[in-house]
Parts: structure tokens; C-alpha cells; sequence
């Protein structure tokens, strides 16, 4: 560690001791993957200028590609137009059979192969009838924000990425720009959870986060191995009426990686409104806060202090982490995807939207994040002429979709100006797949034509890990094991949250008194800043300051030179 000392004050040395665990975990995680889009060389192709941005080399795709005709010259001069065409053919789509053989070993039902050939479809007939573009070549979309645009090559100088990160929407009660929930106990959560595998977890969950006036609404994966654990849900939620569960015939077969994590999403929304044909509800379901969790997510804090937390914020502020820079990936790097067969399969190349050739551009973002109930209904409803209906069409071709979605689908709406940058959720991550020998990797989370170029998920949290839980400043964990297979961090949590319930009750009834440490645990550090030392020369040092009423741990970005994060 290096440490700067300014000025000196009191700090508990257990609450040190404490942040610099957390210190340690925070240099092993992260909190969205960020798609490649690397604006050097590290690629490999030579491409990149350094600023992000990308140059299409026609010469050297062309000799890439180039395919040697010359020993049949001598055919090609002697046959007919039909024969020679016919010779040609079979020459050009060599590689086209040997892509599509490998495609279909894992895609082995008649209409998955059916539905891969379509598509296969759209770029040959595009080249044989040359009244048709390749799919979304010249597309262009409307940016619903209204907010001024920002080129990230040319930020003003008032405005860095840092700020852009922590960009907050809460605006004073007392300037009425925006409707605040007066009393927390009012506050009207629906949890929307995606769920797979046994039940229990979900269950658990539910009763955890149960209050009355909150509303719980469940997708379950629509595999045959699930259908045990829908059935016992739905028998659970039969005397439960806060509890929903999306009915079988809209259940969707998840895949990591696909379009289908999204689409489980827009189930629950649909279901929250009642837009789903036939559905067991008529009218929408009550609520003020759309919070989506996964199955595997276990709150951190109180009940009370979730409701008081997100009744800090006004009724229609979303929140949402994103990486503000938007996407620039390589065209070379971004790929077509059609999904069948519990499987994700590559087709082609498709080129990635910007707001230069496209209209939009595109925002690596959280699937799990706490919405308002107009921006929920807005993508629920996904109606014809708005840039949600028109993304999904595109997003349906992504992979990682559910994380480019619903980021993208914000910064481009008009819901974008009620935005805060943070979804309070605490995620840890380990290694990328590509890290793993080839021969161990999991195949379906390295779905890019270089298969060195993986995903990855994140950490499973354990008991091991409650003290970098304990001091998270998030409402919400994840991930934690959905088979019961550790329960003790969940039991040790429960406790924590109890704790706090019974403070809150014994303040409000005037019956709370401090505990008095014994043995003075303090020592002077006030303005003491703690620096990762691998860190120091970072453009993103990671930094612990010391401050006379607490302790933060931060990353202080873009700074050539550490900056205390005081309290």
C-alpha cells in the first residue's frame, strides 16, 4: 500500500481493518462486463487508431477471403453459362458448408436448421437478387432522449467520464421538479425475478423481502427440468395472492448468452400489465418500483432500509448501471446470433449501431436494475413507432443481449433524463472464461469467432465473503448458490438485517442506546488516504480515504494523481 497523510482524526482501527478486506475484494471484481472494444491494436487487425474508433481495410479482407479460381480456367472457358455458373457455385460455398455442419451439430431439430438456413438466407439472396441490404446495413433508429448528445473524443472540458459515472437523478423535494413517495411504509415494490433450478432459493427469497402492499412476480425457465419446481411455485402462490407466476405458455427457455434473457424479462413486465393474451390477471398489478432481481440475489439490508432508500429518490427516477461511454466494438467483432435449440448459433457479421450510422448508440448496462413504473410499462407495452419496438428487432440478433438492452433502451428514451447510475446491486467477479484451458471452458460463453474472447459470471458469494457484504453500500447481493448448498451466508444475513429492524424499532420507541467500546480502538488518521499500491500509476487508482466521520472505499477514475474520497 501507499499512504498519503493529511491532517490527522480518529478512526476505529476495526472499521480499517474491515474496509481494507473489502479494499481487497474490490481489486478482483467488477461490476459490468464491458463488451470488447479495444481502440489500439488488441484486436490483433491493425485497426484501431487509439481513439476507439475503427477503419474497415477492404485490402486486407479481400486477401483474407480471396478465393483461388485459377485451376479451372480452362473449365471456365469451355462450358455454358449454367455449367460455369454451376462450377463457380460449388467453389464459393465450401466454406459456407463447412460453417454450416459445424452449426448443425449443435443444432439438430428440423425447424432450429430450418430457422438458421432462413437466416443464412438473408445475406446469399441479398447478393443474388441485389434488391435487398444485408440485415440493418442502412437501418437507422430514432433517439427518443432529449438530452444534448455527447461525442466522448471531444467531452467538454466541464465534463469528464468520472461525473458521467456518477450521475445521480434526485433532484430537492422543496423544488417540486419531480414526485417523491411521502412516507416510506407507502412505497409499493414489484419484484420481478427470474428464476431457474429448485424453488427453495426463490421461496427464500420471497419471504425475505415480503411486506404487505409488495407484489412478487416469477418467470421460471421453460426447460423440462424446471417444470417441477414451476408446479411447486405455483401450488406455493396458491393462498399467496401477492405472488405471481408467468403462466407455462409464456415461460422461455433461457440460454446465457441469447436473446431469451431479455425476452424473460419482457415477460414479466407484460404479465405486470396484464398484456399477456389470456391472462389469469385483468388489470395491471399495483405498484410504484419495478425491482428485478435474479433468483440468486438476497437482499443486504433491511427492509425498511430498501423501502427508505429507494423512497429517497423520486417516483420515477430509474435505476440502472451503465457504462456511460457508449459501445464501440470492432465490426469486425460484432456478429449476427439466432437462437434455437437452447443453443446460440453465429450466422454473420452485423454491423453494431452508432449514433454516426445508425441514429443510436449502444450502452453496455445491468439486466437487474429498479425502474419506475412508467418506464417498465413503456417497454412492456413496446409499441410500434417507439425505439424499444425497433430495438428489439436488432436486439434479438445480439449476443449478451440482456446486457446491451435495457441500458441502450434507456439512454435512448425519453426516460433517459430520469436516470440515476447505479442499480444497488453487489456483484463480485473472478476470471473471463478465456482464462480457463481451452479443453475445461465452458463453450456456450465463448460464442465470438476468436475463442479467446469469452464471457464470464459472476463470483458465487459465501460466508467467506459477508464482511465485503457487510461493509457494501448495496441494497442487493448476488450471486449466491440457488440449490441451498450454502445457506450459512443467507442465515448470517438474516441476522444482520434482523439487527437492524430492531434498531429501527428501538430508536423510533426511544428505547436505543449506543453500545460503548470498553477499549479505545482509534487512532489519528484523518485525511489518511490508502492507495493500491499495483494501482498508483493506474488513469484508475484505487483508493481508501479516511475521513473524520467514516471511511469509503472508492476508485478515484481517470486521475493521474489519487484524490481522497472524504466523507
Amino acid at each position: 500500500m501507499a499512504v498519503i497523510q493529511q491532517g490527522g482524526s480518529k478512526l476505529s482501527t476495526k472499521a480499517i481493518t474491515k474496509s481494507l478486506v473489502f479494499f481487497a475484494v474490490l481489486l478482483s471484481s467488477s461490476i459490468v462486463r464491458i463488451f470488447a472494444h479495444d481502440g489500439g491494436d488488441g484486436d490483433g487487425d491493425g485497426d484501431g487508431d487509439g481513439d476507439g474508433r475503427y477503419h474497415y481495410s477492404y485490402e486486407k479482407e479481400s486477401e483474407i477471403s480471396a478465393i483461388d479460381f485459377s485451376p479451372m480456367m480452362d473449365d471456365l472457358a469451355n462450358l455454358d453459362a449454367v455449367e460455369a455458373s454451376s462450377l463457380v457455385l460449388d467453389k464459393l460455398t465450401e466454406s459456407v458448408h463447412d460453417r454450416m455442419t459445424t452449426i448443425f451439430e449443435k443444432a439438430t431439430s428440423a425447424q432450429c436448421r430450418a430457422k438458421i438456413a432462413t437466416h443464412f438466407g438473408y445475406w446469399i439472396n441479398a447478393i443474388g437478387n441485389e434488391k435487398t441490404a444485408f440485415p440493418f446495413v442502412g437501418a437507422t433508429f430514432e433517439n427518443e432522449c432529449p438530452e444534448p448528445y455527447l461525442d466522448f473524443n471531444d467531452l467538454p472540458e466541464d465534463v469528464d467520464f468520472e461525473s458521467l459515472m456518477h450521475r445521480t437523478y434526485q433532484p430537492p423535494i422543496s423544488t417540486y421538479e419531480a414526485l417523491y413517495i411521502k412516507d416510506p411504509k407507502d412505497l409499493k415494490i414489484l419484484y420481478g425475478i427470474l428464476m431457474h433450478g429448485p424453488p427453495d432459493s426463490t421461496i427464500r427469497l420471497i419471504e425475505a423481502l415480503y411486506e404487505d402492499g409488495h407484489t412478487f412476480v416469477i418467470h421460471v425457465d421453460g426447460k423440462p427440468e424446471n417444470d417441477d419446481a414451476y408446479e411447486k411455485l405455483l401450488r406455493y402462490g396458491l393462498d399467496r395472492p401477492h405472488i405471481h407466476v408467468v403462466p407455462n405458455d409464456y415461460r422461455i427457455r433461457v440460454n446465457w448468452g441469447g436473446y431469451s434473457m431479455v425476452n424473460a424479462t419482457m415477460q414479466l413486465l407484460k404479465y405486470s400489465f396484464a398484456l399477456l393474451y389470456n391472462s389469469p390477471i385483468q388489470t395491471p398489478l399495483d405498484f410504484h418500483k419495478f425491482v428485478h432481481l435474479s433468483a440468486s440475489s438476497y437482499p443486504l439490508k433491511s427492509n425498511s432500509e430498501i423501502r427508505e432508500r429507494i423512497s429517497s429518490f423520486p417516483l420515477d427516477a430509474n435505476m440502472m448501471m451503465i457504462i456511460m461511454r457508449p459501445l464501440t466494438p470492432s465490426p469486425t467483432e460484432f456478429h449476427y446470433y439466432v437462437e434455437c435449440d437452447d443453443a446460440v448459433h453465429r450466422i454473420y457479421r452485423i454491423p453494431p449501431l452508432t449514433a454516426e450510422t445508425h441514429g443510436v448508440d449502444m450502452y453496455t448496462s445491468s439486466q437487474w436494475f429498479i425502474i419506475s413504473r412508467e418506464f417498465a410499462e413503456y417497454m412492456a407495452r413496446a409499441e410500434k413507432g417507439t425505439f424499444v419496438h425497433d430495438y428489439i428487432q436488432y436486439s434479438e440478433h445480439t449476443v449478451v443481449a440482456d446486457e446491451l438492452f435495457f441500458g441502450t433502451v434507456l439512454k435512448n428514451s425519453e426516460f433517459c433524463t430520469k436516470h440515476h447510475n447505479s442499480n444497488f446491486l453487489h456483484l463480485q467477479f473472478d476470471r473471463w472464461e478465456s482464462d480457463i484451458e481451452s479443453e475445461d471452458r465452458d463453450e456456450n460463453k465463448c460464442l465470438s469467432p476468436n475463442p479467446d474472447r469469452c464471457g464470464r459470471s459472476p463470483t458465487l458469494l459465501t460466508s467467506n465473503d459477508f464482511f465485503a457484504l457487510e461493509l457494501s453500500d448495496q441494497l442487493f447481493g448476488r450471486k449466491f448458490s440457488d440449490d441451498g448448498a450454502d445457506s450459512e451466508v443467507l442465515d448470517i444475513l438474516d441476522e444482520f438485517r434482523d439487527m437492524d429492524e430492531m434498531k429501527r424499532r428501538d430508536i423510533v420507541e426511544g428505547n436505543y442506546t449506543a453500545p460503548v467500546s470498553a477499549i479505545d480502538t482509534t487512532f489519528q488518521g484523518h485525511g489518511v488516504l490508502l492507495v493500491a499500491k499495483d494501482t498508483v500509476v493506474s488513469d484508475s487508482p484505487l483508493c481508501l480515504g479516511l475521513g473524520s466521520s467514516g471511511y469509503k472505499v472508492s476508485t478515484c477514475m481517470l486521475l493521474n494523481v489519487c484524490r481522497a474520497k472524504v466523507p
